[in-house]
C-alpha cells in the first residue's frame, strides 16, 4: 500500500511539473508571436506594394494638378508625388459669334474656358444703313423713299419753315432715286435746279411725289445718264420757259421770261418724255 502510494505521489508532480513547462512555453510562443506582428508592422512587410504610374496632370484655373509619380494599387503608399496649385487663373479660347451686329442692333461674341467659366462681348452696331436704291447692303432693309438726299427749307416771310426743297443728292448714292413726300414731318413741295449735277451716281430715274408742285429752271440739267422721269400726279402742271441773256458783254446776265404753257399729262405720263422736257434748261414747271 506503501508502495501505492508514493507511485501516486510521484505522478502527481510529475503532472504539476509538466502542465507548469507546457504552460511556459505557451506564453513564450505567444509572446514569441506578439513581437513578429510588431516588428513585421513596423517593417512595412505587412504585403507587397504593387506600384502602378500615374501620368502628370497640369493644374487647371480651378483645379490642382500633379507631378509623374507611382502609386500602390492597394494602399496609400506613393513615390515622387508632388501637387501642382491651381493657376487660378482662366484659359480661355477663342472668340465666336453669337448673333452678328446689324445696322442697328449690337451683336454679342463669346469665349469659354476649359473649366466652363465664359466671356462675353458686345460687338458694336455700325450704327445706320447702307442703301442703295433704298435696300441696305449690309441688313437688306427696304426704305420706301431714297435715304441720304439734300433738302433745304423753305420759309415764310416771317422766317418759319412751312417746307422743303429737294436741293441735291446729299450722301444718296441711288441710280433709281425716289423723292419722299416729306421731309422732318413736314412737306416736300419743290425741285431746285440742277439737283443731279456732278453727283457722280448716274442716277438713270427720278420719281417725284405728289407733294410736289414746283420744279426750278434746269432742274435736271446735265444728267447724262438720266433716262425717265416718273410723276405721281401729272395733272395740272403748265411750265415756263426762260432764257439766260445778256444786254452787253459788260452786264451780268440774268433769266428772263419767255413764255409759258400748261403742260399736257400724255407729256409727263410718259417717262421719256418728261424727261427731254426736265432735262431742258430753261423750263420751270408749277402747278
Amino acid at each position: 500500500m506503501k508502495q501505492n502510494g508514493v507511485i501516486k505521489f510521484i505522478i502527481a508532480v510529475i503532472s504539476t511539473v509538466a502542465v507548469t513547462i507546457v504552460s511556459n512555453v505557451v506564453y513564450e510562443l505567444i509572446i514569441a508571436g506578439v513581437d513578429a506582428g510588431i516588428d513585421a508592422a513596423n517593417r512595412g512587410d505587412e504585403h507587397s506594394h504593387n506600384m502602378l504610374f500615374e501620368e502628370a496632370k497640369l493644374p487647371t484655373c480651378t483645379e490642382a494638378g500633379w507631378e509623374e509619380y507611382y502609386y500602390c494599387d492597394s494602399c496609400d503608399y506613393t513615390e515622387g508625388f508632388v501637387q501642382l496649385d491651381p493657376t487660378f487663373e482662366h484659359q480661355f479660347g477663342e472668340w465666336y459669334t453669337i448673333n452678328d451686329a446689324t445696322c442697328l442692333m449690337d451683336g454679342l461674341e463669346m469665349r469659354v474656358c476649359e473649366c466652363g467659366e465664359q466671356l462675353s462681348n458686345t460687338i458694336p452696331a455700325f450704327g445706320s444703313h447702307d442703301y442703295f436704291n433704298r435696300v441696305c447692303s449690309r441688313c437688306e432693309d427696304v426704305s420706301e423713299y431714297s435715304v441720304g438726299l439734300e433738302f433745304s427749307p423753305i420759309t415764310t416771310l416771317y422766317g418759319n419753315v412751312e417746307a422743303y426743297m429737294f436741293a441735291g443728292m446729299g450722301d444718296c448714292v441711288d441710280t433709281e432715286v425716289v423723292i419722299p413726300p416729306e421731309y422732318e414731318g413736314l412737306p416736300v413741295t419743290a425741285i431746285g435746279d440742277f439737283v443731279l449735277r456732278g453727283t457722280g451716281c448716274n442716277v438713270e430715274s427720278v420719281w417725284i411725289p405728289s407733294s410736289v408742285v414746283e420744279i426750278e429752271q434746269s432742274a435736271f440739267a446735265d444728267a447724262d445718264s438720266l433716262q425717265q422721269v416718273i410723276f405721281d400726279d401729272c395733272e395740272g402742271w403748265s411750265c415756263e420757259i426762260w432764257e439766260f441773256v445778256s444786254e452787253n458783254e459788260y452786264a451780268e446776265p440774268f433769266w428772263r421770261f419767255v413764255s409759258e404753257r400748261a403742260v399736257d399729262s400724255d407729256e409727263l405720263l410718259d417717262p421719256y418724255e418728261a424727261k427731254e422736257l426736265l432735262m431742258m434748261r430753261y423750263i420751270k414747271m408749277y402747278k
